[in-house]
């Protein structure tokens, strides 16, 4: 398991100030050079809708993290092989010209420079405003800034005693605990009634939670070092997918089903994405990438759920289908083959 356990709280001031830097800056030559060139910098590892494949032993082990989910943007900072860098979901920020929607995030992170300690990146949930995305909250966190994970090199602090006492040393929020503990103890009707609670920033009920278990995981090919699952309100949820089997409709259970997979929702999230990676002209020119973004998001998002769906109520139709007539072309068949052996 990629996962620091515990920090000690005492030497927070070592791992996290002045003296830290100074210690870095003192490291030999040969410490130096053996670095690699360009560190990795990549975003916080997928967060799978919870249900979806990968995610159906999340509710087990020994330790696992429900935390609130904050509707906010996801920003990454730290100081990787000497200079500070600060990146989106999507992709890196220059910091000397940020993006306005990070300005802030960017300017703050800029000021504390000095006691960030080299190869550690903090991830975070950025607010600029209390109203950032849908839900407006009574006030933003900590100079924009809500903590969720902190890794060194694909291996993340897994306690939040320890994320709550980094927050306190950067002066920044930390997202809210909402379970720590054996995942054994969490069923998912917990996970279900941990939504209604109102917001660690006021104001409003929580958008959802995220779920963290410390372990790798393989999905697609790829190893992620952390598995993490979502679980969103129903009342913003992007696909309100109901009781669709109920539906009796002219339009049929195709079309009903397809129709809630066409929301302002979504089109918001595709905005706001694209906002965050600076390709927004704010003009009609934009049509065509958001049009590109929502397809991307629903296959990236949905692609798994979309087949498991269409499969679970579509191939007993299907399948009664695929055999329709054979019977009466069997029965046919060996007529004509008695024709045949007749003949010969």
């Amino acid at each position: 398991m990629n996962a620091i356990e515990e920090v000690d709280e005492n030497k927070l001031p070592e791992l996290l100030g002045v003296d830290l830097a100074e210690s870095g800056a003192k490291r030999s030559v040969e410490q130096q050079m053996s670095r690699v060139p360009t560190k990795r910098f990549p975003p916080y590892p997928k967060i799978f809708a919870l249900g979806s494949r990968g995610t159906e032993n999340i509710l087990s082990g020994s330790h696992i993290q429900i935390t609130e989910k904050v509707d906010g943007s996801q920003f990454a900072f730290g100081k990787l092989d000497g200079r500070l860098r600060c990146r989106s979901k999507g992709q890196e920020i220059h910091i000397d010209s940020p993006d306005k929607m990070f300005e802030e995030g960017v300017e703050y992170v800029k000021s504390i420079e000095g006691r960030l300690p080299e190869g550690m990146v903090f991830y975070c949930e950025y607010l600029r405003k209390p109203k950032h995305n849908v839900l407006a909250y009574d006030n933003t966190p900590l100079h924009h800034l809500a903590l969720f994970a902190v890794s060194d090199d694909d291996t993340f602090v897994t306690r939040h005693s320890s994320l709550r006492a980094m927050a306190a040393q950067l002066d920044i929020s930390v997202v809210d605990v909402i379970y720590e503990g054996s995942g054994d103890n969490v069923t998912p009707e917990d996970v279900l009634g941990m939504i209604d609670r109102v917001s660690g920033l006021g104001g409003q009920n929580v958008e959802g939670v995220v779920i963290k278990k410390f372990e790798e995981i393989l999905i697609g090919g790829q190893l992620l070092p952390v598995t993490s699952a979502k679980y969103v309100s129903e009342k913003f949820k992007e696909v309100h997918s109901g009781e669709w089997a109920k539906e009796n409709t002219a339009k049929g259970k195709w079309d009903v089903w397809k129709m809630g997979f066409q929301s302002e929702a979504r089109w918001n999230k595709a905005v706001q994405h694209l906002k965050e990676a600076g390709t927004l002209d704010g003009s009609p020119r934009d049509i065509g990438k958001l049009m590109k973004e929502v397809k991307e998001d629903i296959v990236a998002e949905e692609k798994e759920a979309i087949k498991d769906k269409l499969w679970k109520e579509f191939s007993g139709d299907l399948l009664r289908f695929s055999t329709r007539g054979l019977a009466e072309w069997y029965k046919e068949k060996l007529v004509l083959e008695l024709g045949d052996a007749d003949e010969t």
